[in-house]
């Protein structure tokens, strides 16, 4: 079966029409009307500049009349799309499955000038050209999001299907729901990846969210709809509203308190204007690597299989480190409602001081460039920003846009989302109102919080070892290390779990590490405990409320002990394990030099015995200590 997906892009529409056939006839026959029969202007390798006239038209009819029947009409749609437009203007055509990014990308360019007004000519078109080409010399430059096409990204087939980040394959999961690339929410109507399960779909908008909460200011104010509605969505500031009027259209209510003073009021005055819903950077990040994951060619997978695994770690990857992302204002004149994602794959043979995949996502006026983390031919090396210098350089250069701000991406605390954004009170549509007025009540919400429960003060001695289980060590790699390789590693941690027995007044804790090159590719050794811990006066420090029915009803554990049992756990395990690592190349990996305490606290997961210990209700130290704000 032939088959060619026409390309057609005016200053009016951009289309895909898509025709087959058994022996390649019609197809060939399209290809070769837009190509020779009708005015071509410009003919590029798999396309053509076409301009409209009388030439143009019949050839375009006279291919109607003869495939009108076997086509079902279909083949009227190609003259169709050129009957709103004058004689004398153009349009480009393009074999889809032929074309470059770079032709459709230049195409587009060149239809955009067309669009504000000015002319065609084949100047515009050579520096266009040339500019995406750049692009393509040094990578496979891929690029979603620009012409207004759809893009859906992996197996059609749902029965073939296997999904992206689990690996999960029908029936065991399923793959009904459209999973956007990039969130519909954010503006994203384009970009779908077949390759994402119904399950991970929904787990994962938890960290895509991140991302969207830093985007809420923007597709606010740039009037991006909700799903299945027409009107701007209603976003909460701590000292603003911004909803839809009557119209659909946006409308923001400041605090006037938050304001200058009257007289100290300039036109336009600068706000720094702070979101309520708070975000992680490091999962930021993720969302960002995940629209990468969704968009990248199923040949390409093999390398990111690292990349996907941190993406989904709920908790047992905490990374050492990780590159900065890079963010910059456009020009006030550029709004992309709908995002563009392009994506830069150093898989040339020029040894490119460069890492595998390099992305920039561009959405309403800002652009966010980034390198995706772990990748197997990286082998850990651009995970330092340090090593990223000459490639910045060279992305900046080859985008032409020298102004970006780095953003650290692997601060796990949370913080607000805020803009610095002129706003001219003058304008309609824009209210100052008092914070007592009814329409701030969202923004004066106090954000829910754990409720705190009273305790004495936490004195170390409370705590007493009962008994060791196990501590094991256990060596994979039997090949020389320096202690360079050793000083930069990859841990893979299980836990930490503080299983709670009350009636003994005891807490469980337990660990498993697994340690890997800085590639996370190479096994170096693993290391678990299981160490029992008498706790005086356990329900001072551990309180566990029950209904008549056995359930917990609430939790509260004492940071300061969940601190302390942590860090004895590591001390006494150390003794173990350091004479089971004594004598091998392994002996210096101290159990003590794991890296951020408060990180690790951060990830403990309580299991609290209920139904009289029949089961437990698994609760995570987050959850209840909650993370600090970092603003």
């Amino acid at each position: 079966m032939a088959t060619l997906n026409v390309l057609l892009y005016s200053t009016l529409d951009t289309k895909r029409y898509v025709y087959k056939d058994t022996d390649g006839v019609l197809v060939a026959d399209i290809d070769s009307t837009f190509c020779n029969k009708c005015k071509v202007r410009s003919l590029r390798n798999h396309g053509a500049l076409v301009e409209v006239c009388s030439e143009t038209r019949e050839a375009l009819q006279e291919l109607e009349d003869k495939y009108d029947i076997v086509t079902h009409f279909h083949i009227r749609k190609l003259k169709a799309f050129i009957s709103k437009l004058s004689d004398g203007e153009y349009f480009y055509y393009f074999d889809e499955h032929r074309a470059s990014v770079v032709e459709r990308k230049t195409a587009i360019c060149c239809v955009n000038t067309m669009k504000a007004g000015l002319p065609w000519t084949e100047r515009l078109h050579n520096i266009a050209f040339e500019y995406y080409s750049m692009m393509d010399i040094h990578f496979t430059y891929l690029s979603y999001g620009y012409d207004g096409i759809s893009q859906c990204i992996g197996e059609y087939d749902k029965s073939k299907r296997v999904c992206r980040f689990c690996g999960k394959k029908m029936p065991d999961v399923t793959f009904d729901k459209d999973a956007h690339a990039i969130q519909d929410a954010l503006g994203n109507k384009l970009l779908f990846c077949y390759e994402e399960c119904d399950t991970c779909n929904h787990d994962l908008a938890l960290t895509e969210d991140n991302f969207r909460y830093l985007m809420d200011f923007r597709r606010a104010i740039y009037n991006v709809p909700r799903k299945g509605s027409t009107k701007t969505p209603t976003i909460v500031g701590k000292t603003f509203i911004i909803k839809a009027d009557a119209k659909g259209q946006p409308e923001l209510y400041l605090m006037e308190e938050s304001l200058p003073n009257p007289n100290e009021r300039q036109h336009p005055l600068i706000l720094h204007l702070e979101l309520k819903s708070p975000i992680n950077n490091e999962r930021m990040y993720k969302a960002l690597c995940k629209m990468v994951m969704d968009m990248l060619p199923g040949t390409e997978l093999h390398h990111f299989k690292n990349t996907i695994e941190w993406i989904t770690a709920k908790g047992e990857w905490i990374p050492d480190a990780l590159p900065s992302a890079l963010f910059t204002i456009l020009p006030l004149d550029i709004i992309n409602s709908q995002p563009i994602l392009d994506i830069f794959i150093n898989n040339r043979n020029d040894k490119l001081d460069a890492p595998y995949c390099t992305a920039i996502v561009w959405l309403y006026d800002i652009a966010y460039m980034f390198v995706v983390p772990f990748v197997d031919v990286d082998c850990g090396q651009y995970k330092y920003d340090r090593n990223l210098e000459s490639h910045w350089k060279r992305m900046r250069n080859l985008i032409g846009i020298q102004e970006w701000q780095f953003q650290d991406t692997l601060e796990y605390h949370l913080s607000t989302p805020w803009v610095e954004w002129p706003i001219d009170l003058s304008e309609p549509n824009i209210y100052v109102l008092p914070k007592t007025d009814p329409i701030f009540e969202k923004s004066l919400e106090v954000r829910a919080s754990p409720t705190e429960v009273d305790m004495p003060a936490f004195k170390p001695e409370v705590l007493s070892l009962c008994q060791i289980n196990t501590a094991k060590f256990t060596a994979y790699y039997t090949d020389l290390l320096t202690d360079a390789d050793l000083s930069d590693v990859t841990q893979r941690i299980k836990g930490p779990i503080f299983l709670l027995i009350p009636k003994d007044h005891k807490v469980k804790v337990s660990i498993r590490v697994d340690v890997y090159d800085t590639t996370n590719q190479i096994k170096f050794f693993s290391f678990s405990y299981e160490i029992d811990f008498h706790i005086k006066g356990f329900d001072d420090y551990i309180n566990i409320k029950y209904s008549e029915n056995g359930e917990v009803e609430s939790f509260a554990f004492h940071y300061e002990l969940s601190k302390c049992l942590l860090l004895s756990s590591f001390s006494i395990a150390e003794e173990e394990l350091s004479k089971q690592r004594n004598g091998s190349q392994f002996e210096k990996c101290s159990i003590n030099k794991m890296g951020d305490i408060e990180r690790i606290i951060n990830h403990i997961y309580y299991y609290v015995p209920h139904n009289e210990g029949k089961a437990y209700l698994v609760v995570c130290d987050r959850e209840i200590h909650g993370v600090a704000y970092s603003d």
